[in-house]
């Protein structure tokens, strides 16, 4: 997305940890997520929360 120039949005917020989790890429969603948090200022709603700690379940 960065390289094409568009901006995530609280949509992709979800998308993100969500598409990572369900094909179990823990750290690559990790990543994008605070890529998403530090450089584009996007902020989770409750629900991009709970897929986050989806991912996070696939941790152990």
């Amino acid at each position: 997305m960065a390289r094409c120039g568009i901006k995530p949005d609280h949509v992709t917020m979800v998308a993100i940890p969500s598409a990572c989790s369900h094909a179990i890429l823990v750290m690559q969603g990790k990543l994008l997520f605070e890529k998403m948090s530090s450089v584009f200022f996007i902020y989770m709603s409750p629900f991009g929360a709970l897929c986050l700690h989806g991912l996070s379940l696939w941790e152990g």
